[in-house]
C-alpha cells in the first residue's frame, strides 16, 4: 500500500504547474530571531534569489536537503547572511547550472557557480545541470564535500589536485558519465559510497 501510494504521489507531482521561483515556494522556521531555509517547493523553476532577511530577521541557514528533488530550479543566490549551509541541500536538483554566492558573504564563495567555503578549502557542490564535459577542481581545495559532485551526468572528466587529502560521502554519486579519475598520493581518506552509481567508470588510478 505505501508503495502504491508513494507512486501516486509522484505521479501527482509530474502534474504540478510549474511557476517562477519566488520566497513563496520557501519553507523556513525561525528561531532566536534567527531564519533556517528548509525545504522548497517542488514546482518551483528557474532562478530562485535567497532573501537576506524573511519578516525582518536574517536567513543565516539552509537546513539538510533544503532544496532536494527541486529538479527545476536552474540558479540558486545565496545571500550574505547565511553562515550554515546543511549536508544534501542541493541533492537531485539536475537542472541547476549554478549556485551563486553574494560577495560579501564571509562563511561562502562561488567560482562560476560552484560552491566552496570561504578559504576555497572544501568543495561544497558543483551543480548538477551544469554543461560543462570536464572541470579542474582548485589547488587550494583540500576536501571534496558530501555529494560534491552527486548527479552530475554532463562530466566526464574531474581533475582532482595533489592537494585534496578526502573524499566524502557520495562525493561522485551518480557521476554517469564519467569514464576515468585519477586520485593522488596526497588522499588519505575515502569516505563510502563516494563513486557509487558511476556506470561509466572504468579506471581509477
Amino acid at each position: 500500500m505505501k508503495t502504491l501510494q508513494a507512486l501516486l504521489a509522484l505521479f501527482a507531482l509530474a502534474f504540478l504547474p510549474l511557476h517562477a521561483a519566488s520566497l513563496d515556494d520557501l519553507t523556513y522556521t525561525t528561531t532566536d530571531g534567527k531564519v533556517t531555509i528548509t525545504d522548497c517547493r517542488f514546482a518551483a523553476t528557474g532562478e530562485l534569489v535567497i532573501p537576506a532577511t524573511i519578516e525582518g530577521n536574517p536567513v543565516t541557514s539552509i537546513g539538510d536537503s533544503a532544496f532536494a528533488e527541486c529538479t527545476n530550479l536552474t540558479s540558486i543566490t545565496i545571500p550574505e547572511s547565511v553562515n550554515s549551509i546543511g549536508n544534501l541541500v542541493f541533492v537531485s536538483c539536475r537542472s541547476l547550472e549554478s549556485i551563486n554566492v553574494i560577495n560579501s558573504n564571509l562563511n561562502f564563495r562561488d567560482v562560476n557557480g560552484v560552491l566552496f567555503d570561504a578559504e576555497m578549502e572544501t568543495l561544497l557542490r558543483y551543480p548538477a545541470g551544469k554543461k560543462d564535459l570536464s572541470y579542474n577542481i582548485p589547488d587550494s581545495v583540500t576536501s571534496i564535500g558530501v555529494d560534491a559532485f552527486a548527479d552530475c551526468a554532463n562530466l566526464t572528466s574531474i581533475t582532482i589536485p595533489d592537494s585534496v587529502t578526502s573524499i566524502d560521502d557520495y562525493a561522485f554519486y551518480e557521476c554517469r558519465s564519467l569514464t576515468s579519475i585519477t586520485i593522488p598520493d596526497s588522499v588519505t581518506s575515502i569516505d563510502d559510497y563516494a563513486f557509487y552509481e558511476c556506470r561509466s567508470l572504468t579506471s581509477i588510478t
